[in-house]
């Protein structure tokens, strides 16, 4: 891809990440995201074939963006308690931005009527629960790791995310998001640490 292909790319892409959170998938038309990424809709077809194509990109670019650099930063210097702590902090200020609880309440709303729900998983939540796995494969006593993987996940989201979700919170701070994440690993390595 050439540069200038690129930088029409990334307009797309960005537009995506701008319209789709302000109307919804249902609502959001490849007309808007065009017009927004200042290309025509032959344009952004020639990179994309169909809006959940587009959607489904602009998951992966937000995982590659904001994710993929938490799980590559995992130390095998710390202990498990402190990279769990580490990855869980991280991921949990990320996962709590605007943009991503935008991205969140979309997914919920559109999800009974599209595929935007089975995108998320496939582009986000099952890679973080892989790259746990891996992290946690020798280190815990259970029958099945990706079970242990997904209470981790439940337990790092319970006291953060639904209050945002559903508008009790506007936000949270870095000493928040420690102390939730803190008591989060203490239960999940005393229900499963060897």
């Amino acid at each position: 891809m050439s540069s200038k292909e690129n930088s029409v790319y990334q307009a797309i892409v960005t537009a995506a990440i701008s319209e789709f959170p302000k109307y919804g998938y249902a609502g959001t038309t490849i007309a808007m995201i065009a017009n927004e990424a200042e290309c025509s809709r032959a344009t952004l077809y020639k990179y994309f074939s169909s809006k959940e194509a587009l959607f489904s990109r602009m998951l992966a670019e937000l995982i590659n963006q904001r994710i993929e650099p938490i799980l590559d930063g995992l130390s095998a210097e710390n202990n498990l308690e402190a990279n769990l702590r580490v990855v869980g902090e991280k991921m949990m200020e990320i996962r709590l931005s605007p943009e991503m609880i935008g991205i969140y309440r979309l997914v919920i709303g559109e999800s009974e009527n599209c595929k935007v729900g089975a995108l998320l998983y496939a582009n986000s939540l099952n890679l973080w629960q892989a790259r746990i796995a891996a992290l946690l494969a020798d280190k815990l006593t259970c029958r099945d790791i990706n079970v242990a993987v997904c209470h981790l996940k439940a337990l790092m989201e319970s006291e953060l995310l639904p209050p945002l979700l559903l508008g009790v919170r506007s936000e949270f701070n870095k000493s928040d998001i420690s102390e939730a994440i803190e008591r989060a690993v203490g239960i999940f390595l005393a229900a499963y640490c060897v």
